[in-house]
């Protein structure tokens, strides 16, 4: 969830008001175009604290929505009538497959250089990202 939160697999998504609605104190018309950031959403420090840049997979262990101040900071697979369907089929097989990659495989980095992400409509690393994997072997 952390990742996900962090690197979304869609930087925004956008939205048409199907109403005339208020955003806190901002008039929206029904019709207004809305386009909700989900890179910076993730990364705000109203929602998720002081750490928000921070990757701490632990937040989620202390807290079902990640110990956000909203139960809607979320917003990578959406909520309400709207939420992705393959919503907990994506975090279940994620996890699956981390997990069995984690524990058969030593990585490495073949290169020296930092990771960097390139923006688009989604998210992949910039310039490619060359690993080595090496089976693990079991006793």
């Amino acid at each position: 969830m952390e990742t996900i939160r962090l690197y979304p697999f869609f930087t925004a998504f956008t939205a048409e008001a199907a109403q005339d609605t208020n955003i806190e104190d901002l008039a929206v018309p029904a019709g207004t175009q809305l386009c909700m950031p989900l890179w910076a959403i993730g990364r705000q420090t109203s929602l998720w604290g002081p750490d928000a840049a921070v990757f701490r997979p632990e937040r989620w262990i202390e807290s079902a929505n990640g110990g956000a101040s909203s139960p809607l900071a979320f917003m990578s697979f959406m909520h309400g009538p709207r939420q992705c369907p393959g919503k907990e089929y994506a975090i279940t097989n994620s996890m699956a497959l981390l997990s069995s990659m984690v524990r058969g495989f030593e990585w490495e980095k073949v290169d020296g250089r930092q990771g960097c992400v390139g923006c688009g409509f989604l998210l992949s690393p910039k310039g490619g990202m060359q690993l080595r994997m090496s089976a693990v072997e079991k006793c």
